[in-house]
């Protein structure tokens, strides 16, 4: 049990003031930040800017934009980590900079320099492509972050987020999240790019432990599999030097929370280690008090969760990188229910409770070939939840009842930058998963009635083109398709316009078209 094992480290901390925060290494105010990469490129011989020119970015996150007409490109809010820049441009040699790391609080200089091809002649200087890396500090602290005592807490605080739970008020019910009114079966939910969710079913929070995970991005846009838009957890990643951070904290109703993270590099072998740990107690712990099981007994409020994350990333020559990532968490709930259903509280009787366990599994191949950039991925996710109500008293009478619920989902992803037009950024994106989900009964009397399973497999495929229109309009399109042999098959298209007059100000506006058939066919059928 999860309790007996997290507890007690959580018990330790209750010694220590109220909001205590600890560090090794590294500043506390800077542990959830992001940083910042800007790359200048320029011709190598007359120095001047070159604009249009397409940077590939590879590391933590893999995506693709063009420089500017004064030869800059910005990247803000990139996660940390160990990146690499590939830039390439028509009647240039492209080139790719050495390995360079962001860390929290960072920002990253890369200075190139594109050569056009040398001719071969006698008598001549041949300038070659080159590039230079520099970092300084800047503050880019996250107040929605700093406000919130959880990842979870600050999601719910942005604008069209939405964190829910069953209106049940049983103290183990899910937490979802939706995004502008969708429904959260429609969220997908991503580590690193990788989904941690099937389509068409909801990810529990809880589940999945969000301690772990050093920040997240909201992409309200629908897609195939996601039609409610994604939310996207991104962990720590492993870095060139040493860095760690140990954080503490401790406040009313025993809520203490810690997590522990490392990262570095030992020869050409990165490392990244997060330890998490977190325990609250509901307003009724404690209390005596009678209620639905017909008994008088101190309910138990307790709720424990905890976790670990491994990451480790070495690279295969200088454009290929090798990454492997493990996340293992757990949590206990003392079952309790915070509602009145007749003239006395809910309740279930003493000694019931719920654990949950869950294991996921990632190996990621990210690469650069050519003006390709390609990540592709295995996943492999394996949850338990069970609901032991084995101590259960109705009315004073024994009334035993307990699932096992069991999923397990394994799959593949890619995600692509293609070679494409200068203004235009072609990216694919392609996911299979296949789910099997057993749910059994922990009386053999009650089994008949509880015991299920089911299977499912999900393919999607999405091309996405962004078009630099100008500097200050920028175009998108993109299409889609979903397969499924047991519900149906979808298609989804769009297209999307940004205009920023300024540095300040910027408009979006977008339209989405879907439809939907049956398994085995496909009909177009308008829904939005």
């Amino acid at each position: 049990m999860l309790r007996s094992r997290v507890a007690p480290w959580l018990a330790a901390l209750a010694g220590v003031p109220a909001l205590v925060f600890v560090s090794l290494w590294a500043s506390p105010a800077a542990a959830q930040d992001t940083g910042s990469i800007t790359i200048v490129v320029t011709d190598a011989a007359t120095h001047n800017p070159v604009g249009l020119a397409r940077v590939l970015l590879d590391g933590a996150v893999l995506t693709s934009e063009l420089s500017q007409p004064d030869g800059t490109v910005h990247f803000t809010d990139v996660p940390s980590g160990i990146y690499r820049a590939r830039i390439i441009k028509n009647g240039y040699e492209s080139v790719t900079s050495a390995q360079f790391e962001v860390l929290d609080g960072r920002a990253v200089l890369v200075a190139v320099a594109l050569a056009k091809p040398a001719v071969k002649s006698l008598g001549t200087v041949t300038v070659r492509s080159s590039a230079v890396i520099s970092s300084t500090s800047v503050s880019a602290n996250s107040a929605v972050r700093k406000l919130s005592s959880t990842l979870t807490d600050a999601l719910g605080k942005l604008s069209g987020v939405s964190i829910g739970t069953d209106p049940s008020g049983d103290a183990d019910a899910q937490v979802t999240v939706s995004l502008e009114g969708h429904d959260a079966s429609q969220t997908g939910l991503t580590l690193d790019g990788v989904p941690l969710n099937a389509p068409g079913v909801a990810g529990d929070l809880r589940s999945i432990n969000t301690d772990l995970f050093s920040g997240s991005s909201i992409n309200y846009g629908p897609s195939a599999g996601s039609l409610g838009g994604t939310v996207g957890f991104t962990s720590v990643s492993p870095t060139l030097t040493w860095q760690g951070t140990l954080t503490g904290s401790y406040g009313t109703f025993g809520n203490a929370a810690g997590v522990l993270s490392l990262s570095g590099t030992t020869g050409s072998v990165g490392l990244a280690l997060t330890q998490a740990g977190r325990g609250t107690y509901s307003a009724l712990n404690g209390l005596t008090y009678l209620d639905a099981s017909g008994l008088t007994y101190t309910h138990d409020g307790a709720n424990d969760t905890g976790g670990t994350l491994f990451k480790i990333r070495t690279p295969l020559g200088s454009a290929q990188t090798i990454t492997a990532t493990y996340v293992s968490t757990e949590g206990y709930t003392g079952l309790i229910c915070n509602r009145y259903t007749g003239p006395v509280p809910c309740g279930y009787g003493p000694n019931n409770y719920a654990d949950r366990h869950l294991d996921f599994a990632t190996l990621t191949d990210s690469a650069l070939a050519g003006a390709v950039a390609i990540q592709f991925s295995l996943f492999d996710t394996d949850s338990t939840y069970n609901r032991d109500l084995l101590d259960r008293y109705v009315a004073g009478i024994p009334s035993p009842y307990g699932t096992l619920t069991d999923t397990r989902s394994s799959g593949a992803t890619i995600n692509a930058v293609l070679p494409s037009r200068e203004r235009h950024t072609l990216s694919i994106q392609a996911t299979t998963t296949h789910t099997d989900l057993d749910t059994t009964g922990l009386l053999s009397s009650t089994s008949p009635f509880s015991n299920a399973s089911t299977t499912s497999d999900y393919s999607t495929i999405q091309l996405s083109d962004k078009i630099e229109s100008s500097p200050k309009l920028t175009l998108g399109a993109h299409a889609g398709m979903s397969f499924s042999p047991q519900t149906s098959n979808s298609g989804i298209g769009g297209a999307s316009a940004t205009w920023a007059p300024n540095a300040v100000d910027a408009f979006a506006a977008s339209i989405d078209i879907g439809g939907a058939g049956p398994a085995g066919l496909f009909h177009a059928v308008p829904l939005s």
